[in-house]
């Protein structure tokens, strides 16, 4: 299941910290929480005191979280202190984001199940100056910390919300651990007292519904109620990194436009930090609004604190033309671009996307490089992805300034972009399609597709069934953006294609918006049984140079599919066209349908695979050719009677059908439309007769 954004919180060298939520992370998958005891170094208790943000020899930036440790539960030392590892962070003009990486808060309780000491990715000054104290990683990425809120630790998968006393009882049941403080006294679990109780009330939220992480004034919330407070306090949303199970704030004190006792302003949380969903909006942690909060899109943004800001605030960064044809260009790493299956499925999503928000993407090449900040934007197979962590996917940014700009004359930009993924069978099942993902397979193309919106811009949704949604599963097959998401990242290219006040060094121009590649753009593909057969339904809203649509039909999801049908297309168009083809031959089992979409070129293109589901074999009939010149050819399960009628509606011949095939003769017939209607037929089948 995918899950959470993140981004750790450190700025430059103030150490101030940014919200999140150790949750499930985005295309992570389950780890049972027996493995993370058993497999993990070290389990512990403790509160992120102190956060600063480093780099590794390759570049990459993490941050180290200083915990203050309350009890080890496994592996006991006497140290009351111990490094956390996370990835992602903030240092001067340079920001790194990662999609999924734990990330931790300033001031938080945590459990952690933390991997052995790491030397390799560690703070190497850090680890001159105190080499006794660990640095380590969370064991299974997100699904290693478990944020402490409102007396629960919030497991992302496996086990819900725990008290403190349930967590612990649970691991002395899996492996006989006991929690004992650094001094090796008895530990006694911290009880919860319950929220604050209160007199004053939400009565209104707007917009609703409204984005998070602009800088649109438009998109800010307004709350109005009674006894705010004439201080400010805290506003929390529901946490868009997993499924709003926990709450979060906005991370900086900017992020608060206005606040009085009746009415609050506050911009809508996300970026570098926390990621607001749809949900209730509560005040002081008490207060919470008379209805939900719709979220469209979550626009990614950094809160920083350069160029000249007194304090963190929210900027958003801009796509830019970086490879001098109007954007960013991939380059496959030789091991990934061996596999030919999942060279195709990541570029049927750079292709959905450039289809849906002409966001300017290619691929080019191979490389030996592999994760690291070299300005190479490279997609791999990484077999050192977390154990749970399905793939990621790293945006790098610069930001430069000047005395000729806004926002405190800065400008943020995406310069690099990484996308690693889990090789197969490396814990996990691919589906690399076009097949659609079934039982335990997980979806090459939908898995990377989500990891390729983060790469646009967009954080995730609490939508359940959409690509930006904070979680997917295996056998699930999402491969076309929702609407708000496809707006979400219009409304990023909308200010990405226009000039910045200026061009930082090194940071190219305005991107370009790219054409689709495609001849058709596909919106929607569906299939529903009836009586009469399969109902294949289609609509585009354009088309460039198309001949035709080729409905393929297979019945074991593999790439052996049959031509059973074509449909003219309209050819060029900008407005909604539909489409529908009846498959009157299918079959009992699985039915599984793609499009190949043909230009007029003879370029082709395949559509993503819909499957019908199908009881017991479906009494219709099945006619071809259609046009058809002299003899015509009816399929049919049962023996019915079928009429022939002209376009006016005249019976011009009835037929009396056979079980199988049957021959007609319709050479007499002239050429025109007729119908093949009948009480045999709940839907009347159009002929086309041309001698």
């Amino acid at each position: 299941m995918l899950r959470i954004l993140l981004f750790v919180g450190c700025i430059a060298a103030n150490l101030t910290a940014f919200t999140v939520k150790s949750t499930a992370q985005c295309m992570s998958y389950p780890v049972s929480f027996t493995e993370r005891v058993n497999n993990a170094q070290s389990l512990l208790l403790g509160n992120v005191i102190i956060q600063h943000c480093y780099k590794d020899a390759k570049g990459n930036i993490y941050t180290l979280n200083k915990v203050a440790v309350d009890a080890w539960i496994k592996n006991q030392t006497t140290s009351d202190e111990v490094y956390v590892i996370t990835l992602g962070g903030i240092i001067g003009n340079q920001a790194q984001i990662s999609f999924p990486a734990v990330q931790l808060k300033k001031g938080d309780r945590y459990f952690f199940a933390l991997e052995n000491n790491n030397t390799s990715v560690d703070d190497k000054t850090i680890r001159s100056q105190w080499p006794g104290i660990i640095q380590s990683m969370p064991y299974a990425d997100a699904q290693g910390a478990w944020l402490y809120q409102y007396g629960k630790y919030h497991d992302v998968f496996t086990e819900g919300a725990l008290t403190e006393a349930e967590l612990l009882q649970r691991i002395t049941a899996i492996a006989g651990h006991v929690a004992k403080k650094p001094n090796g006294a008895s530990y006694i679990p911290v009880s919860y007292n319950g929220k604050p109780e209160g007199t004053a009330d939400v009565t209104a939220i707007a917009p609703n519904p409204t984005d998070a992480g602009t800088v649109d004034p438009t998109d800010y919330l307004t709350i109005t109620g009674t006894g705010f407070g004439s201080s400010p306090g805290t506003v929390s949303f529901a946490n868009a990194d997993n499924g709003g199970s926990t709450q979060v704030t906005p991370p900086n004190t900017s992020d608060y436009i206005s606040w009085t006792d009746n009415t609050i302003v506050v911009k809508v949380p996300s970026g570098n930090s926390s990621n607001a969903g749809s949900g209730f909006v509560t005040v002081n942690g008490i207060f919470s609004s008379p209805s939900s909060l719709t979220v469209r899109y979550n626009h990614i943004s950094i809160n920083s604190n350069f160029s000249g800001f007194p304090s963190a605030t929210r900027q958003r960064y801009y796509l830019r033309n970086l490879d001098g044809q109007g954007g960013y260009t991939f380059t496959y790493n030789t091991g990934f671009a061996s596999n030919t299956a999942a060279v195709a499925s990541f570029e049927r999503g750079l292709n959905t996307w450039t289809c849906n928000t002409q966001i300017n993407w290619r691929t080019s090449g191979t490389t030996f490089s592999a994760y690291a900040d070299d300005d190479e934007n490279v997609v791999l197979f990484d077999a050192s992805l977390p154990s749970g962590v399905l793939a990621r996917a790293t945006s790098r940014f610069l930001a430069g300034a000047t005395g000729v700009c806004n926002l405190d004359n800065t400008v943020w930009w995406l310069k690099e972009i990484d996308v690693q993924a889990r090789p197969d069978g490396s814990g996990v099942t691919w589906q690399f399609g076009p097949a659609l993902a079934t039982g335990a397979q997980y979806d090459f193309e939908t898995v990377l597709l989500h990891e390729l919106g983060h790469a646009h811009g967009l954080g995730h949704r609490i939508a359940f069934g959409q690509l930006m949604n904070y979680a997917v599963s295996n056998a699930t097959n999402i491969r076309t953006p929702a609407a708000q998401e496809i707006q979400g990242g219009l409304d990023k290219m909308a200010y990405s294609i226009v000039p910045t006040c200026f061009n930082p060094t090194n940071s190219g121009t305005q991107m370009i918006a790219k054409s689709c590649p495609f001849p058709v753009k596909l919106v929607s593909f569906t299939g529903e049984l009836k009586k009469y057969g399969t109902a294949l339904n289609w609509k585009t809203i354009t088309e460039i140079n198309t001949d035709r649509f080729e409905v393929q039909r297979s019945l074991n999801n593999s790439n052996e599919f049959v031509a059973i049908g074509n449909v003219k297309a309209k050819g060029n168009s900008v407005t909604e066209t539909a489409y529908q083809f009846i498959d009157a031959g299918v079959q009992k089992g699985t039915n599984y349908y793609r499009l190949k979409i043909m230009d007029k070129d003879g370029h082709y293109e395949y559509s993503s695979v819909v499957a019908v589901k199908v009881a017991d074999v479906v009494t219709t009939l099945t006619v071809y050719p259609n046009p058809v010149r002299n003899e015509l050819n009816i399929v049919s399960a049962t023996k019915a009677s079928v009429n022939i009628v002209d376009a006016s509606g005249k019976l011009v011949r009835r037929l009396q059908l056979n079980v199988g095939n049957n021959k007609i003769d319709v050479s007499p017939l002239s050429n025109g439309l007729y119908y093949l209607t009948g009480k045999d037929i709940l839907q009347r089948i159009k002929l086309m007769v041309m001698h």
